[in-house]
C-alpha cells in the first residue's frame, strides 16, 4: 500500500497561543505549522525524530517562508495540510497550508527548508538510501507546480479549496 503524500490534521486553536485581538499570534504559526508535522511523520510514515535523533541524525530549519493571508481565530478549527514538495541528498522542502475549517480559504502559507545534519558532528550528512527511496514515494507533486520560489508559489495557491 503506497504511503500518503499529502498529509492533513484538524486542530482548534487556544486561548493561550492568541494574541489581544483573539488571533494567533504570528509566532505561533509556526509551532502548530511544524509540531503538527512531526505529528503527522510519525503518524503516516512511522519515522520518529526522536528516535532518528537517537542515531545521532536529524534535520535543521535553514529557512521558513511564510505569509499569512487571514487571521485563525480562538476557538477556531483549522486544517493544517503538509507534503513534501522537493528534496535532494541533504534537503527536504515542505510546504505546509493552514486552511479554514470548511477548506475554502488559505489562511496561512508556509515552506520549510531543512538541511539533513550529523548531530554528533554538526555538519551536513547524505539522507540514507532507504530514505531517499522514502521521499521518491511521498514527494508531491502537480503539473506547473512552482517548487523554487515562494511568491510564485503562493500566487498558485491563494484561492485554493481542499
Amino acid at each position: 500500500m503506497s504511503k500518503p503524500r499529502q498529509l492533513e490534521t484538524r486542530k482548534r486553536i487556544a486561548f493561550s497561543d492568541c494574541d489581544p485581538f483573539r488571533h494567533l499570534n504570528n509566532a505561533r504559526y509556526l509551532d502548530y505549522f511544524l509540531d503538527t508535522r512531526e505529528e503527522q511523520v510519525e503518524e503516516s510514515y512511522g519515522l520518529s525524530l526522536l528516535e532518528w535523533g537517537a542515531r545521532g541524525k536529524g534535520w535543521l530549519v535553514r529557512q521558513n517562508q511564510i505569509a499569512y493571508l487571514r487571521p485563525a481565530n480562538y476557538r477556531e478549527e483549522v486544517l493544517l495540510v503538509s507534503r513534501l514538495i522537493r528534496f535532494s541528498g541533504t534537503t527536504l522542502l515542505v510546504e505546509m497550508l493552514m486552511m479554514d475549517g470548511l477548506c475554502s480559504h488559505l489562511k496561512a502559507f508556509l515552506w520549510t527548508l531543512l538541511t539533513h545534519i550529523s548531530i554528533p558532528e554538526g555538519r551536513k550528512q547524505e539522507h540514507p538510501p532507504e530514505f531517499m527511496e522514502l521521499l521518491q514515494e511521498i514527494v508531491w507533486e502537480e503539473e506547473g507546480m512552482e517548487t523554487e520560489i515562494f511568491e510564485k508559489r503562493l500566487q498558485q495557491m491563494k484561492g485554493v479549496r481542499l
